[in-house]
Formats: structure tokens, C-alpha cells, sequence
């Protein structure tokens, strides 16, 4: 952990009231409250974190939350709940607002504040007349329900995605992906299935199956000699079969390789070569591995 005192940037100059653009305006490049949700940096993961000290009640104003919300720890008692204020657009409380991203310093990872099933707790905490305030002006929801207590447990949660076991499904604070860059996730590899046609990419966020990859190629031959025939299995499962023809032409046309470079291969199962030393002749590759044939 950094022992650089990182602390909100404070300007000289202070505002009364939170500038927004007005409902009716016909100007301003977007309607969240100004200074609440969008952009901005921190330098360590526990600068994500909301944190109410031992013993302190009443409103929140923790020097130490980077990314404060509009809470009043109460005391337990009937007329002293837990509280939370949230902004007028419902998804918004203090600075924290659904969607923001917070860039990270200390593990050079892009953070996106995410609280899941937020429709599902919305709607459980308003469902009982009078337990939740809601105007014009925002929203007031009191710890008076399990129900409201769920929704303010998920506003004052600390997970963070790869922290303490946290998962992105589990987590407040999701690791963006971009892709690679700025620590998101890139594709780092790859594994193609040929007989389900499906292309796994390996990312540093799990993996992406791709399924139906066309692209017809041959990927094993068996030669049956009391036939001449020649069956060749493709990439889609299909099988094309030559006849007509004699062994020494099979033979000529299988590919060709010495003993080490064959034993080195990982083929599929009836993939055929020749071996040009030591026990030369035609190998086959079955489920119990390399078989010579002739």
C-alpha cells in the first residue's frame, strides 16, 4: 500500500447548491448533476471503499471516503435508523452515482460502480407505502425494512472485483473491460475445437466461446486397403471418400516426417504420416495413441 497522503482535490472557489442543467434547457451536453458520477481518479484500491468509523453516528463526512454518499449512521434505536439520501435521479447518492468509472492508480485498473439487481431492490424498498420519501428533489430510504435495508446495504458496500475473493458478479466495483490498456482485460490466447467448431479466447477476465467457426479443411484420412479407398474426414464432420487407387500412391501423398516429429505432434484422432526412420511405415493416431499400420 502507497504512503502518499492522497486526498481530494479542494478548489478555493465553492458553489452554493449543485449546478445541473435545467429539465427544459436547450443547451448542456448531459443531464447528471454536475460533479457526481462520470470520471475520476484515485490512487489506491481502499480509496473505493465507503467506510463509517466505530462509534461515529449522525451524517458521514469521513475525510478518508474518496467517493463519499449521502449517509447518516443512526443508532440503532426507532428514531435513530440508518439513512440514505439519494440524488434526484434515483441512481445517485453523494458523489457515487451507477455507471461512473474510477480510475485506480495503485493497481492501474478502471473501476465501474455496479449495483446488481438494482430494479429488483428499488422495488422491494418502495413496495410499502411510507417507508421510502421520494420528490422531486430526491430520495429518502430509511433503514425501517429488511427490505430497505438490503437497498442501503448495497450503496455502502466495499467489494472490489479480485479483492477478497470478490467476483464481478459479487462485487459493487467491477473491473471495466477495455480490452487491454489501462489494466483491463486483452486476449491472451486461444484454443480452437475443431469437432465442436467452437473458438475459446483466454482473457486475464475469463474466457469467450465463439461457437460455429466455419472453415472447411481435412483433419484425418483412414485408408482401407481391401477397398483401395481412401476416406477423408473434414473439419465439419463430413467425410469424403476416394477410390481407384493403390497403396504406393497413398502412401507417397501422406505427409512425411522423422520418428521425433511425429511422436512431438498432439493430432486428432485418425490423423495419418509416414515415418521416413527407424520403424518406417504408416502410422495412424487412435484414441489410444500412435499405431503402425503398414
Amino acid at each position: 500500500m502507497s504512503q502518499l497522503p492522497y486526498k481530494n482535490p479542494v478548489s478555493p472557489v465553492q458553489t452554493v447548491g449543485t449546478p445541473s442543467v435545467s429539465n427544459t434547457a436547450l443547451y448542456g451536453t448531459h443531464f447528471s448533476i454536475y460533479g457526481v458520477g462520470g470520471f475520476m481518479e484515485v490512487y489506491n484500491v481502499s480509496d473505493l471503499y465507503y467506510t463509517v468509523p466505530s462509534g461515529t453516528y449522525g451524517t458521514i463526512e469521513y475525510s478518508g471516503n474518496t467517493i463519499p454518499i449521502n449517509f447518516s449512521k443512526g443508532s440503532g434505536t426507532t428514531f435513530s435508523l440508518d439513512t440514505l439520501i439519494l440524488n434526484s435521479d434515483n441512481i445517485s447518492s453523494g458523489r457515487r452515482r451507477l455507471g461512473m468509472l474510477v480510475y485506480v492508480y495503485e493497481t492501474d485498473q478502471i473501476y465501474q460502480f455496479n449495483i446488481n439487481n438494482y430494479d429488483n431492490l428499488w422495488a422491494s424498498a418502495t413496495a410499502s407505502t411510507g417507508t421510502v420519501v421520494t420528490n422531486q428533489f430526491g430520495t429518502i430510504v430509511r433503514a425501517n425494512s429488511s427490505a430497505n435495508q438490503s437497498f442501503i446495504n448495497a450503496w455502502t458496500g466495499n467489494t472490489v472485483e479480485g479483492i477478497s475473493g470478490a467476483t464481478s458478479s459479487t462485487a459493487v466495483w467491477k473491473k471495466l473491460a477495455t480490452g487491454g490498456g489501462g489494466g483491463g482485460s486483452g486476449i491472451t490466447g486461444g484454443t480452437y475445437y475443431q469437432n465442436t467448431l467452437t473458438l475459446d479466447l483466454e482473457s486475464t477476465g475469463g474466457t469467450i466461446s465463439i461457437g460455429n467457426v466455419t472453415g472447411l479443411y481435412i483433419s484425418a484420412g483412414t485408408y482401407t486397403s481391401g477397398t483401395s479407398t481412401l476416406d477423408l474426414f473434414n473439419s465439419t464432420g463430413g467425410t469424403v471418400s476416394v477410390t481407384g487407387i493403390t497403396s504406393s500412391s497413398v502412401f507417397s501423398g501422406l505427409t512425411q516426417m522423422t520418428e521425433a516429429t511425429r511422436t512431438g505432434l498432439t493430432p486428432t484422432i485418425g490423423y495419418m504420416v509416414y515415418q521416413t526412420d527407424g520403424s518406417d511405415g504408416v502410422y495412424v493416431y487412435k484414441a489410444s495413441g500412435w499405431v503402425q499400420m503398414i
